[in-house]
């Protein structure tokens, strides 16, 4: 593809007094700094207002997903495209580099495809890394002074406690005595049975509702704050901050002699038929977790990621195991019987992948044409320049729609399918296991099938 030029104007409300910075200005300069040097008219764009410390300008984001390798993107000086510090200016000039393109910043003589340009960029990019060691070192100096000082140095404080206006934790006359009956909850039950006890008492948790989790008590035994020894970690020194108790130390002994194991969940097939098949975004494994609600006379299942979450850096909520477990069957249902799906494929022979691989391309060009249109409408940038970008990405939006795969359809898909949508939660344990089926649950619920096994390894197998 033929290589382009692009331009970028900004100002902000001060800077539009002075005519050397007014957008016509900067646009002027940009076109006549791209006919001297016979680069192609460059297709402009400008963010009228808009400070340069925002990330995220419109005009800004929308030249960048047009820019591609061998572009010219120009810009009157270093202010225009960015004014939110090194760090912030050194990201946008490593962008325009990843995509294959280079900068020239007109007034300082500045081509990041040059030796000295690329000199500049690494000065920029030793001083960003300083500042942003600086900016760390100062603040983990700080908070340790304060924690040493009695100073609690965090903004978030243990439940039950409250920051005064010396920054030094007391306890909260608000929750001081839902935090103090839930770890004498504890005394004598397993984890699961102080939260049900909770629930039932109608007990407020840190969200202000009786939703007690094993694994909120669980991180809540572990708090030393509780018996007058807040800790805060400052490069691998443990410091205790001084705080009131809340328990004294024979009530702390009570709440953990003999105490039981946190369980991350059930493993039984016959309620929990996705353990072993189901994992987070994080990786985390997905288990079994069932809830009694005495008050209702219910029972509820859950997927939960159980005490390995932590591991895996996992905030993922729980999910209803009966929902979870119809979307699992819809979907495999699904896979098994359309033959335009690339997971069917996937299923008959192996060979090929169950994504094409390209959805976040498609994306990309979505959300490109998405801000085009927006800067058409605001009148950021000309029609001319509008309808030939427009008509670039229709043709990648084109070329990256995958083609629908015509398959022969085999009986035993219809008959698998069949069996996932009315087995019993055993029976469904069994095909999964059978199929190698691999899921991933969003945060939202929603599921996506990683991987499972070829139909011919299934059919020797069986």
């Amino acid at each position: 593809m033929t290589p382009r030029a692009f331009s970028y104007a900004r100002v902000s409300g001060r800077d539009q007094a002075d005519s050397g910075y007014s957008l016509p200005a900067q646009r002027e300069r940009a076109a006549a700094f791209a006919q001297f040097h016979a680069l192609p008219v460059p297709i402009h764009f400008e963010d009228p207002a808009v400070s340069g410390k925002r990330d995220a300008r419109p005009a800004w984001v929308a030249m960048m997903g047009q820019v591609r390798a061998g572009d010219t993107v120009l810009a009157k000086d270093l202010t225009r495209i960015a004014r939110g510090g090194i760090v912030q200016t050194l990201t946008l000039i490593r962008d325009i580099e990843a995509r294959g393109a280079r900068l020239v910043l007109i007034d300082q003589s500045l081509d990041t495809s040059t030796p000295f340009g690329r000199v500049v960029l690494s000065i920029l990019a030793t001083l960003a890394e300083y500042e942003l060691e600086q900016t760390r070192e100062r603040s983990m100096i700080g908070r340790t002074f304060a924690a040493k000082a009695g100073i609690w140095p965090q903004g978030s404080v243990p439940y039950g406690y409250l920051r005064n206006a010396e920054k030094r934790l007391e306890l909260n006359p608000a929750t001081r005595e839902p935090v103090r009956a839930a770890l004498l909850a504890l005394v004598g039950r397993s984890y699961q049975e102080a939260s049900e006890e909770l629930r039932g008492q109608g007990i407020p948790s840190p969200t202000g509702k009786p939703n007690w989790s094993p694994a909120r008590l669980h991180a809540l035994a572990q708090q030393t704050a509780y018996i007058g020894r807040a800790v805060f970690v400052s490069g691998g020194e443990r410091i205790e901050v001084p705080c009131p108790r809340l328990l004294s130390d024979e009530e702390w002994e009570a709440l953990h002699a003999g105490r039981r194991a946190f369980s991350g969940g059930e493993r039984r097939p016959d309620r929990y038929p996705l353990v072993g098949h189901l994992r987070c975004p994080h990786g985390a494994p997905m288990n079994g977790r069932q809830e009694s609600h005495r008050n209702a006379g219910m029972v509820s299942r859950y997927h939960v990621s159980g005490r390995l979450k932590r591991h895996y850096g996992c905030g993922c909520p729980s999910f209803r195991a009966a929902q979870v477990d119809d979307a699992a069957r819809d979907l495999l249902a699904r896979v098994l019987t359309d033959p335009t799906d690339p997971a069917h494929l996937a299923l008959l022979t192996g060979a090929t992948p169950l994504s094409d691989g390209r959805e976040q391309e498609r994306q990309e060009v979505q959300e490109s044409l998405s801000n085009l249109a927006r800067l058409r409408v605001l009148g950021q940038i000309e029609e001319r320049d509008y309808l030939s970008l427009r008509e670039e990405l229709k043709a990648r939006e084109r070329a990256l729609t995958p083609k629908p795969r015509q398959v022969t359809e085999v009986p035993v898909m219809n008959e698998l399918a069949a069996d996932v949508r009315e087995a019993s939660s055993e029976h469904l344990a069994e095909l999964l296991d059978l199929l190698d089926v691999r899921l991933l649950i969003q945060p939202d619920g929603t599921l996506e099938l990683l991987g499972l096994r070829p139909l011919d390894t299934v059919q020797q197998a069986v």
